[in-house]
């Protein structure tokens, strides 16, 4: 007797939620007060509030460019714990928008990639969960010129720490985007 073979369908939960406005929360206001903060763990706290507020909500679309530019200017912060709040908050915004934060990804994905030099093992989870988000909000076509001159940057950590998240990341990918960008690839 032959087995039948179900083939299993993965359905993301969030596409049935209801749409919450979560971008609004966190405005100009909310981010000069931030920034503003000189304590690096109550800085991490707030920063924290954004991926609190993002957990499992499919959140509104909205203009993510303020949000984006903030965060941006937080990767580069030269403390650790809050470059990494930083991105823990933007692979939240990731999974909730989705498409929808297709301009912010392009943003902020060489600045995320380049702490690939980071080599503590929490900053590279991080920045892993982030490479799994940011493929559900655009494609390797669309964020080519953000990761292309990274292959061949000058820290060891950031050109392997690329090439792993792209080879990662091909395998998800339609061939006939990878084929679009396989002549900036190959050399």
């Amino acid at each position: 007797m032959a087995e039948e073979t179900k083939e299993e369908v993965a359905i993301d939960p969030l596409e049935f939620a209801p749409e919450k406005d979560v971008i609004s929360q966190f405005d100009g206001q909310w981010q000069d007060e931030t920034a503003a903060i000189k304590k690096w763990d109550e800085k991490v706290a707030k920063i924290n509030e954004i991926v609190k507020a993002c957990d499992n909500v499919k959140i509104k679309p909205a203009n993510t460019e303020g949000i984006s530019s903030f965060l941006k200017k937080e990767l580069n912060n030269s403390n650790v714990n809050i470059a990494m709040a930083a991105i823990a908050a933007c692979t939240a915004i990731a999974k909730g928008m989705k498409k929808d934060f297709n301009s912010g990804v392009k943003q902020l994905t060489a600045a995320i990639l380049l702490k690939f030099k980071e080599k503590r093992p929490l900053v590279l989870e991080e920045i892993g969960k982030y490479g799994d988000a940011v493929l559900n909000c655009a494609n390797l076509e669309e964020l080519g010129p953000e990761f292309i001159p990274l292959i061949t940057n000058v820290a060891p950590g950031v050109k392997i720490g690329t090439i792993k998240w792209l080879e990662k990341a091909a395998l998800v990918t339609y061939i006939d985007v990878l084929q679009n960008i396989s002549n900036e690839l190959m050399p």
